[in-house]
């Protein structure tokens, strides 16, 4: 599996999805023979998803290095960004 399309995606007037460098992420309105089913919700919540890694990545990133400097363990809730981050980078759990 490659590397995700780089953020910022934009949602384009012909139902594509593409991200800053014009490279095409998915369609979201349905084109041919077939009709996507999209709402509004999940067209948002896609075009969110690189400032979504980024922002969880930087919380992740500053936990660990809490835990560096203080010896401190931080929340069970960031193994659940860890997996978060580790699923939309499409690695292996």
């Amino acid at each position: 599996m490659g590397k995700h399309t780089e953020g910022t995606w934009a949602a384009c007037e012909d139902g594509w999805i593409e991200g800053a460098n014009g490279e095409t992420v998915c369609e979201y309105a349905g084109c041919g023979s077939h009709a996507a089913e999209w709402n509004e919700a999940d067209l948002n919540l896609v075009l969110a998803a690189p400032d979504l890694l980024e922002a969880l990545s930087e919380v992740v990133e500053e936990a660990d290095s809490y835990t560096a400097r203080t010896g401190k363990p931080v929340y069970n809730w960031l193994d659940k960004a860890r997996a978060a981050i580790t699923k939309a980078k499409g690695a292996q759990q």
